[in-house]
């Protein structure tokens, strides 16, 4: 019997690059552990987790990540989780390390880092190329809903488990009649977010949900956008009665001192 394949699998872009963003106490840890539980074959880790483990178990299990606390500061370890998680959005671009066989021969092996990624944090990753990656949901500023159970019920593992089942059999229904659909890519932002969400898109069938992903999409995107500089001008101003203007109103001292 085949293994069966995710989303993921089928399309350039995995569907699934999720970040929650915000304070201590606002829910990151809850929402990744009630929304990975539902995803294709999650496996769970923080930030403290080495990067070794995880483009071991990213290619053994070819499943969802789940990484918490992922405010990591820039060091070569934390450089190579960078790494994993920029090279894990696009099809065909593993990690590469030499690994040691039992006779202690070193051969190179390539691991597969491709495939969804949810994860939570409190700030902005310091790289741009990768803050660009993921569609952020910030959980700032909200209240706690009466019906959220502090604790998880005994039944959160078995309903998840049911849910997931459910949608094994859609994938398994779904697999040669999905795929890209360039006409659904979101429009109004930049080509990152068009690449990015084009596999999300792709899978919505819903006018009303197909706008009001495509309206994040363009707040996450002037969001994200640098603000420029204004421009210097190089003259030397000066404050003297005397000092000559020129006909734009820009004075030129020529006072030596």
């Amino acid at each position: 019997m085949p293994r069966p394949r995710g989303p993921h699998d089928i399309l350039d872009r995995p569907s699934t690059r999720r970040r929650f963003r915000g304070d201590f106490g606002t829910g990151k840890t809850r929402a990744l552990l009630t929304i990975g539980s539902l995803c294709y074959k999650p496996f769970f880790a923080s930030g403290a987790s080495t990067v070794s483990p995880i483009f071991h178990i990213q290619d053994a299990f070819q499943g969802t990540l789940i990484l918490d606390e992922a405010d990591f500061r820039i060091s070569d370890a934390t450089a190579q989780l960078a790494k994993v998680l920029n090279n894990g959005t696009t099809r065909g671009m593993p990690v590469l390390r030499t690994m040691a066989n039992r006779n202690r021969e070193l051969n190179p092996q390539a691991f597969r880092v491709f495939g969804p990624k949810i994860i939570g944090m409190r700030e902005h990753f310091p790289d741009l190329s990768l803050e660009s990656r993921f569609l952020s949901t910030e959980t700032n500023g909200r209240s706690v809903r009466s019906d959220v159970p502090i604790h998880l019920p005994e039944s959160f593992r078995r309903e998840a488990r049911d849910i997931r089942s459910a949608i094994l059999a859609w994938r398994f229904r779904s697999r040669f009649s999905i795929g890209p659909d360039p006409s659904r890519a979101a429009r109004g932002v930049a080509p990152r977010y068009r690449h990015t969400s084009l596999a999300l898109l792709s899978l919505v069938d819903d006018a009303e949900l197909w706008d009001l992903i495509g309206r994040e999409l363009a707040d996450e995107f002037f969001k994200s956008a640098p603000t420029p500089s204004k421009p210097q001008s190089s003259a030397t101003h000066c404050s003297c009665d005397d000092a000559p203007q020129t006909p734009r109103g820009v004075v030129h001292c020529t006072r030596v001192t």
